[in-house]
Order: structure tokens, then C-alpha cells, then sequence
């Protein structure tokens, strides 16, 4: 099996959520990627996980500026747009999914029809 360079997922949302409050409850995830149109096109990968939640403020804007830059190709470069930033970022938390258990995998192409 392939070890991940960067073996974590990171999701930013708001820290008042019901996602939130059930994750602080119970911290079991479960995160399924697929692809494929049709069945003997069909693979996917499944990470079976625990969650961690961040929410200090340096690691909150540290993380959505990566999401800024992939997604918008943009970063504050002025420090007032820093601090904008960082004020909008305190109502949101990080969550940070580690892939340390054995990712279940499948690939329906490999089946011979």
C-alpha cells in the first residue's frame, strides 16, 4: 500500500454547526471517495477515522489560506488583508481527519467480466 505524503484532511467549516457538536460528541468519520459511471467502472477508497477539531486562531487562518490559494489561486499579502482575514476566520474550526488506519480500497475495473 502507497503511504500518503500529507496523510491528513482538513475541512473548514463553522464552529456553531450541528456537524460540529456531533463530532464533539462522537468523533468516528468516515470519508468515501469514488469513481466510475457504471459498476464494473466503480473503484473507490475508504478512510475509516477519528477527527480532531481545531480551533486556535493561527492554525484556523493558516489552513483557510491554503483553501484560499488552491481555490480562489489567491493569499492576503497585505497585512490588513491578513487581519481581515483572520477576523472572518474565528467563527469557523478546523476539522483534521489523520489517516493512520489501513485505507480499504476496491477497483472493479480489475475484475475480469
Amino acid at each position: 500500500m502507497e503511504r500518503l505524503v500529507d496523510p491528513t484532511i482538513q475541512v473548514r467549516t463553522p464552529a456553531r454547526s450541528a456537524r460540529v457538536r456531533h463530532l464533539r460528541r462522537d468523533p468516528r468519520v468516515s470519508f468515501l471517495v469514488e469513481d466510475g459511471q457504471t459498476w464494473t467502472e466503480l473503484r473507490a477508497a475508504l478512510l475509516l477515522e477519528f477527527i480532531r477539531i481545531e480551533s486556535d486562531p493561527d492554525q484556523i487562518t493558516a489552513a483557510t489560506a491554503l483553501l484560499r490559494k488552491k481555490y480562489r489561486g489567491d493569499l492576503p499579502s497585505d497585512t490588513r488583508a491578513s487581519a481581515v482575514a483572520r477576523h472572518n476566520d474565528v467563527s469557523f474550526v478546523i476539522l483534521i481527519i489523520s489517516a493512520v488506519h489501513p485505507l480499504v480500497a476496491w477497483d472493479h475495473r480489475k475484475i475480469n467480466p
